[in-house]
């Protein structure tokens, strides 16, 4: 069974957030990206990161449908591509 961390917003993502609410804009989401990487113990402040760790599986997005405060992305992910197992 999977173990998931945390989800962290980074300081761009803020930002972005931030732009959008400023200026009733709208968010496009470009890229969905799952990764199995570490921060390990001497690692920066997560919400520093521009990009994963160790990215694993790039996901097709097919439709972003708002929900008030949140939002809901459908994606879709294969695994024809990978040839060794990764925890998420």
């Amino acid at each position: 069974m999977s173990k998931f961390n945390p989800q962290v917003i980074t300081k761009k993502g803020e930002q972005l957030i931030a732009r959008a609410l400023s200026e009733k804009g709208v968010i496009h989401w470009t890229r969905i990206v799952i990764g199995d990487g570490s921060l390990g113990s001497d690692s920066n402040d997560p919400s520093e990161l521009e990009d994963l760790v160790s990215p694993k599986l790039d996901a097709i997005l097919i439709n972003s449908i708002p929900l008030g405060e949140t939002a809901e992305l459908i994606a879709k992910f294969s695994n024809e591509s990978i040839v060794e197992e990764f925890d998420i």
